[in-house]
């Protein structure tokens, strides 16, 4: 997945490309994205402690992200069809 634009995990330097192993210290091994997700969800203002693999970097990155409200924009579309 991609962070999206202007949340922490984008401002702090997590790329698409990146293999999250731990999240606060739980390794990630076998875990659904749900689950994942539901860990990284937590109270807005608390931190959480990212472990990541990235291509080409030889040891484990590891982030510390505060939690914040994330607003997402929804979009709809319409289609048109020419006669």
């Amino acid at each position: 997945m991609t962070p999206i634009p202007g949340t922490p995990a984008d401002r702090a330097g997590i790329l698409s490309v990146d293999i999250i192993t731990k999240i606060d210290g739980k390794s990630t091994k076998g875990m659904s994205s749900d689950k994942a997700i539901n860990f990284l969800r937590g109270e807005v203002g608390k931190s959480v402690k990212l472990t990541v693999v990235r291509s080409g970097v030889a040891n484990p990155i590891v982030f510390n992200i505060v939690r914040e409200r994330i607003e997402s924009e929804t979009m709809s579309c319409e289609m048109l069809i020419m006669v």
